[in-house]
């Protein structure tokens, strides 16, 4: 997918928030370099082998939300393909660092900006020796590093409410939004993402009021290819 459809995307994906209830707010590398402690965050981030290692800008980008995040005071945090499909600013959890789509897929998450600052130093205390086996087969071995891979690592030190499913045109029962993931689209994201909004645009999430803004939701730059 090229660029003009991840802006397609993007511009969807802020307008289904909006009609939610929600702010969106887009958020970049600016945000995530003004954080006091960025150069040491890149610096380890870096240093680290990374999963998709052909394409290690994907993947530190991954890392550099969450600083930024921090930054930014915290909140609610979500990927551009993630839709919403009946999340209301009330099933946000800002106490603690929250995911959505458990039990570690970052797709849509929250916290405070403490609470930031400390999945940021889970990711600067890691190192390829801590892979608990289980997740061995699924970091070529151990060798390779994102940040789904270590939020996995550190289950245990997270919050999961099972609000968010992959999307899956034969049901999706249960879900207050949808990850529209490469793999679960089939790389016809940008047609998936429109047909699945026309069938929302009369559901009463949609038409009825909001009852009350969120303190906003946050997306960092653009995606690439690689989810």
């Amino acid at each position: 997918m090229g660029q003009q459809g991840q802006e397609e995307i993007l511009r969807l994906w802020v307008d289904n928030w909006k009609q939610a209830g929600f702010d969106p707010v887009v958020i970049g590398q600016q945000q995530a370099e003004a954080h006091p402690g960025f150069n040491e965050f890149k610096e380890r981030i870096t240093a680290m082998p990374m999963m998709n290692h052909n394409i290690p800008d994907y993947e530190h980008a991954c890392f550099f939300r969450w600083i930024a995040m921090a930054n930014v005071g915290g909140g609610l945090m979500a990927d551009y393909d993630c839709f919403n499909a009946g999340f209301e600013p009330e099933d946000v959890v800002f106490k603690d660092m929250t995911i959505y789509e458990p039990p570690h897929v970052p797709c849509l998450v929250s916290g405070s900006s403490l609470e930031y600052e400390r999945v940021i130093q889970i990711f600067m205390n890691f190192n390829i020796g801590m892979y608990k086996d289980w997740l061995k087969p699924h970091s070529r071995n151990g060798q390779g590093v994102s940040d789904m891979l270590v939020l996995a690592n550190h289950s245990d030190q997270l919050e999961g409410k099972d609000l968010v499913r992959q999307y899956d045109p034969s049901g999706m029962k249960g879900s207050k939004a949808i990850h529209f993931s490469n793999r679960s689209c089939g790389g016809n994201k940008v047609k998936v993402i429109k047909e699945w909004l026309k069938t929302q645009s009369t559901s009463s999430w949609r038409t009825a009021a909001p009852k009350k803004r969120s303190k906003g939701i946050f997306q960092f730059g653009k995606e690439t290819d690689s989810q």
